[in-house]
């Protein structure tokens, strides 16, 4: 009797995680199923030509300058002022990405590469496509708190990054190139999202109601980031960029999308970080390198070429990474 009751208790028990599982799997596919499917959509449109460089050029300028800064602000501007003081998220995300920044310096130097190399490949190893791929894919898990977490963490992320990139593009030729320190500083306040994040905080710290035009402009407006950012970075990989792609590009995106995430998402929940903001942080951990990385990369004379290729590796690799790290966090519980 006590054997049956045993066995009966392990079916039940293997039953109940069997369905854990695959409510597991399911919550995976339905969070990053349609974000690569429009990605796939875009390289589609781009392969049967209804799509070009010009248009994801122009999309890109319209998503940066307009779409998502009014996500952005729609977000803020309608959140409890409660909500927006997260100093330990904020911490956190400061502290793990300076490590990862020091981390991804002395991993290039364990290798013997060009000045031009080793910028490119610190910049693509530790800088995140946030604003389109944690912001899609935490809405995505978490519906519109996610919105406010992100936005959050994106305002301290844009001044951060580009600090960080200016020092991983100079530190390598010792020298300053095309960008000062006083024209980073002229780009950071000038940024559009950071001007929708000023814009929008009196309006969330005062709880000013918007009129019902501005908000109806606002939602259609917010609405048109993540689709058209989406498919703009479909349009923009390519295979030539894949096939290129070299072993210390590779090592570069591989070290963006899987090694960062391993080591600086379980020190996130041995500090007890859980939920949408576990989940936000690991977003910021794991999205593929920034496209921005390319044209600043190439300006300030790394190897612009490198840039591409470990955008393109990391972005295509994160199809994969991305759900398994979301299906561990949620088959642990963590989120």
């Amino acid at each position: 009797m006590r054997q049956k009751r045993f066995a009966g208790g392990g079916r039940v028990g293997g039953r109940r995680l069997m369905q854990q599982f695959w409510s597991s799997i399911w919550f995976v596919a339905q969070v990053t199923g349609p974000i690569f499917l429009l990605v796939a959509l875009g390289a589609w449109l781009r392969v049967i030509k209804v799509i070009d460089e010009r248009f994801v050029e122009d999309s890109a300028r319209v998503v940066f300058r307009v779409a998502l800064p009014t996500l952005i602000f729609m977000a803020i501007a309608k959140t409890d002022p409660s909500e927006l003081m997260r100093p330990a998220v904020l911490g956190c995300f400061v502290a793990a990405t300076l490590a990862s920044f020091g981390g991804v310096f002395w991993i290039s130097g364990q290798f013997r590469m060009a000045a031009a190399d080793r910028a490119a490949f610190v910049h693509g190893a530790f800088r995140s496509n946030y604003g389109i791929f944690g912001l899609a894919i935490g809405l995505n898990s978490f519906g519109q708190e996610a919105l406010v977490v992100g936005s959050v963490i994106l305002a301290l992320l844009i001044p951060l990054y580009n600090i960080l990139a200016v020092v991983s593009l100079t530190l390598p030729f010792h020298q300053t190139h095309a960008l000062s320190w006083r024209d980073m500083l002229r780009q950071i306040v000038g940024n559009p999202l950071i001007i929708g994040v000023l814009a929008a905080l009196p309006f969330s710290l005062l709880q000013i109601p918007l009129p019902l035009l501005a908000t109806r402009t606002g939602d259609y407006l917010a609405n048109l980031t993540l689709p058209l950012a989406l498919i703009g970075i479909g349009g923009s990989l390519t295979l030539a960029g894949l096939r290129e792609a070299g072993v210390k590009s590779t090592i570069a995106a591989l070290i963006k999308t899987v090694a960062l995430p391993l080591i600086l998402t379980p020190v996130a929940i041995a500090l007890g970080f859980v939920g949408v903001e576990l989940g936000m942080l690991y977003l910021a951990f794991a999205a593929p390198t920034a496209a921005a990385s390319f044209p600043m990369t190439r300006a300030m004379g790394g190897n612009g070429e490198m840039a591409g290729q470990i955008i393109v590796v990391s972005t295509l690799a994160s199809a994969f990474t991305l759900g398994a790290g979301l299906f561990i966090l949620r088959w642990g519980g963590w989120i």
